[in-house]
């Protein structure tokens, strides 16, 4: 029997996978190999939450193309160097599973970069709907994600939650009438993301446990 309490929505990059170090790396080196210049770490903590394309065209209107392959070919190749399962988020998942949450990601990833790193990781199985890039025409802050995940996992807004580092999913959340919560554990951004008025603060994954 399909589990029927509340739909969790996780965003993937900084709040399943602590992949900020990744992401870094990946931006500063297409933007050394495509641009020849370098980025200050502080830059990319505040740049970080648009779809990778739209923010490749910020850096580079002309180059955005190139500078999106160069990354991708980066974070491929170098995930397993550098990226890793936030410390406490595996097992929120399986509490969760026991308690009968309906889990989804929802990424503004591509879908074979995304159920290649949770199955290489170990946490494909635990949730009952990925909800990729290829999805959606509208990424988030658009609420088609989310809802596109609560079509699938049978949910309405009304039992549902979506956990997030950014300020693109707080907003995601607000439109798709959700319930924010804010998963400043792995944020780039604390003070951004708090500006965002979330209805929940999660300081660590196991906070969720009390949240939902």
């Amino acid at each position: 029997m399909r589990a029927s309490g509340p739909a969790v929505l996780w965003d993937l990059d900084c709040t399943v996978v602590d992949s900020l170090e990744l992401l870094y790396q990946a931006y500063r080196h297409a933007l050394r190999v495509v641009l020849g210049r370098d980025l200050a770490r502080e830059q990319l903590r505040h740049d970080l939450g648009p779809p990778l394309p739209l923010h490749m065209r910020r850096y580079s209107p002309e180059h955005a193309e190139r500078l999106v392959e160069v990354f991708r070919a980066f974070y491929d190749r170098h995930h397993d160097r550098y990226a890793r399962v936030h410390d406490g988020v595996a097992q929120v998942l399986y509490a969760g599973r026991e308690r009968g949450w309906r889990q989804a990601v929802v990424t503004s990833r591509g879908a074979i970069n995304t159920h290649c790193r949770l199955r290489s990781m170990g946490l494909l199985d635990l949730f009952d709907a990925v909800v990729v890039a290829e999805d959606t025409q509208q990424p988030k802050p658009h609420p088609a994600p989310v809802l596109v995940a609560l079509d699938r996992l049978g949910a309405t807004p009304a039992e549902a939650f979506l956990v997030g580092d950014d300020v693109v999913d707080m907003r995601a959340a607000r439109a798709a009438g959700v319930v924010s919560v804010a998963a400043t554990w792995g944020a780039p951004d604390i003070e951004g993301l708090l500006s965002a008025q979330p209805d929940h603060v999660a300081r660590r994954p196991a906070d969720l446990l009390e949240i939902i």
